[in-house]
């Protein structure tokens, strides 16, 4: 790993604030019948970015700029009703988006603004017209945007904005990782997702044959999702000359990516789930938890015909034994299964439209673009007649004991399996014996084409046995610990756009480790508090507070990566992800100390907090590139070293926070 420089210069460390003022208030109107609670919360905050070297124009810093908002009232109207209404909003402005801290700079005219936010309105009811029965019934509307675009159209209206961008010169974007973007950025992006929902649920405490706390409920949810790409024809990019990035009139044409069928995009799905539970308890030292669940999902297209729809049935149980009858050893066993029923992800990865891509590269000595795409992207996907709901199923068994003196311990051991991802594998394209490169096409095109299944070969797999120790001295002083051993273990990650078996030559390696994989995780905290260390007199006390969190936990695998001819980057394995190569053991200790003023019914506290207070630099992600374009010598950087396990990024450095909070 490359070392980190002990003090660096001014000129190449980042500098950023971050402040935000938060207002809280509620209390009763009408007391005992109508009361209300209201939060405030503004952020403010700017970063910027460091320059290594002369520039036309400093790189812009980024600007963030926020406001949380909530409003509650409450009312009840009788002791067997209560009503309430809510409402909360997250307008947020963000300019200079593009603003990298590392090697990647903007010029100002190529920088881009996003405002974004949205809001929820809900009411609810609680009915409970005796002491053995509960009726709930909760409404929601939701409405979340995204405006992104480039700051040479600030203040174009929204219906200008493809304009705008469509009349922009000189745009492109950097072809290399520590390349410069010094032109406009050419595409915008708008996004408007609205959410209609209702539930209902009812709760009855009965006894038969024991105890039981019986619940039934449904939930209905309309959704919308509607998004464009004004502007996106084609996006080109440009890599820099032999004298470096700081030539910026050395910057070439590298290749173009064009695109098809982005405009707007249509989406909307239903998905009504209902579900009936019981908390049973037959005698007095067992307690059962029996449920199961049924979804359904009915999902369209972007031409508003049927994508998908569903009808799943989830089982769970769990049962809780008090092992030695006094309430100390209590044994815990429990099994769910948990579908995947879609959501608008699936009526988009089904999409009826064409939403293809080319790359053309740039023929140097012709001047020109070459006359044919060197990858093709097909606008359609491919679907199977057989497409099935992802699930997982998990399972965790534990035992606790309260071993006295404030002491207890528990042990559980947990496993998750999940499988039958929505998979989007590569179909058309013929690999040479070496997967590095593409060599025909069964169609003939060249083009790529993805087909949708659920295939039970790609899966997660997740092991842990966790041992945590808690330790109650008094009300005010407590402190807990654990220990995690685990293997995250599978094919991908995630779903839908992954590049799991496109490459049938990978397929043998792609089953490995995961990414977020730590095989040992511990956990120290604490706190402490003394509400009264001085007391002034009977209505004033000063008292102090005090906290710490230590962690200690495994690096993440990583592996060696080689060069693909056909996507022209560093995507294939050489083997599969088996721990070899791993990030090193990460470390952080955050304190917390403070003041505390009671006075009569107002309490104050006056906190200071160090978050990680030995600035522990650790790298957090390294350089996977391993081998040059010809796969047989070590890709080597600027520096003449190889550069495969060289640090990206790193752990935050040490930071303070100082906080002042009332109530009263």
């Amino acid at each position: 790993y490359e070392p980190l420089p002990d003090e660096l210069p001014l000129s190449e460390q980042p500098a950023y604030y971050d402040g935000s003022l938060a207002l809280n208030l509620g209390g009763p109107i009408v007391k005992d019948k109508l009361w209300f609670f209201t939060s405030w919360e503004g952020s403010l905050g700017e970063a910027s970015v460091p320059i290594a070297f002369e520039r036309p124009e400093a790189p812009l810093p980024r600007i963030w700029q926020s406001l949380y908002w909530f409003g509650k009232v409450t009312w009840a109207p009788s002791s067997q009703h209560r009503i309430w209404l809510q409402a909360q909003g997250d307008p947020t402005h963000i300019e200079n988006t593009e603003a990298y801290y590392g090697n990647y700079y903007t010029l100002p005219k190529g920088e881009t603004i996003q405002d974004q936010g949205g809001f929820i309105l809900s009411a609810g009811h609680m009915f409970t017209p005796n002491e053995s029965t509960i009726l709930q019934t909760q409404l929601y509307f939701q409405e979340s945007d995204i405006d992104y675009f480039p700051v040479a159209c600030k203040g174009d209206s929204k219906a200008g904005l493809g304009d705008c961008i469509n009349g922009l010169d000189d745009r492109w974007l950097a072809a290399d990782p520590d390349g410069f973007n010094a032109g406009q950025f050419p595409y915008g992006y708008q996004s408007r997702r609205k959410r209609l929902a209702a539930q209902s649920s009812l709760t009855r405490f009965v006894d038969l044959l024991g105890e039981h706390a019986l619940k039934g409920g449904v939930n209905a949810e309309y959704l919308i999702n509607d998004d464009d790409y004004p502007g996106l024809d084609s996006v080109v990019y440009k890599t820099y000359g032999e004298n470096g990035p700081d030539d910026l009139d050395g910057y070439e044409n590298s290749y173009m990516v064009g695109y098809t069928g982005y405009g707007d995009t249509h989406l909307a799905g239903l998905m009504v789930s209902a579900y009936l539970q019981d908390v049973w308890q037959p005698v007095d030292r067992l307690t059962i938890r029996p449920g199961i669940r049924m979804d359904y999902a009915n999902l369209s297209n972007d031409v508003g015909s049927l994508a998908y729809d569903s009808i799943t049935f989830a089982p769970r149980v769990g049962a809780i034994f008090d092992l030695t009858n006094d309430g100390k050893t209590p044994v815990h066993l429990y099994y769910g299964r948990f579908f995947d029923a879609g959501f608008l992800a699936i009526s988009d990865l089904l999409h009826r439209r064409p939403q293809g891509y080319q790359v053309t590269y740039w023929d140097a000595d012709a001047g020109a673009w070459e006359e044919e795409p060197a990858v093709t992207s097909a606008g359609l996907n491919l679907e199977t007649d057989n497409l099935k709901n992802p699930y997982s199923d998990e399972i965790d068994f534990g035992v606790a004991r309260d071993v006295g003196g404030g002491w207890g311990i528990d042990a559980t051991f947990t496993y998750e399996r999940a499988t039958r991802f929505w998979e989007d594998d590569e179909v058309n394209l013929i690999w040479n014996a070496e997967g590095t490169d593409v060599i025909g096409s069964r169609d003939g095109t060249g083009n790529t084409i993805y087909r949708i299944r659920t295939p039970t070969e790609v899966f997660t797999e997740y092991t842990s046995l966790e041992v945590a120790v808690t330790k109650q001295f008094d009300e005010n002083f407590g402190v807990v610990g654990s220990y995690t051993w685990s293997r995250a273990y599978g094919t991908n990650d995630g779903q839908y756009a992954s590049g799991t078996l496109d490459i049938p030559e990978q397929t043998v390696y792609e089953t490995g480790l995961l990414s977020y994989d730590r095989t040992h995780q511990l956990k120290l905290a604490g706190s402490a508090r003394k509400p009264d260390a001085f007391r002034i007199s009977d209505g004033v006390a000063i008292g102090l507070l005090s906290g710490w969190n230590f962690q200690v936990m495994s690096g993440t695998p990583y592996a060696p990566l080689y060069y693909n001819a056909y996507y022209d980057g560093w995507s294939n394995l050489g083997g599969s992800i088996d721990g070899t190569y791993r990030l090193p053991l990460w470390s952080q200790l955050d304190l917390k100390a403070g003041v505390t003023l009671a006075a009569g019914p107002t309490t104050w506290d006056l906190t200071l907090e160090c978050f990680n207070v030995f600035n522990d630099r650790t790298v957090d992600s390294v350089e996977w590139t391993y081998a040059d374009e010809t796969g047989d010598a070590p890709y080597l950087g600027d520096d003449g070293f190889p550069i495969f396990g060289t640090a990206l990024s790193r752990q935050d450095p040490r930071y303070l926070q100082l906080g002042l909070r009332g109530e009263f």
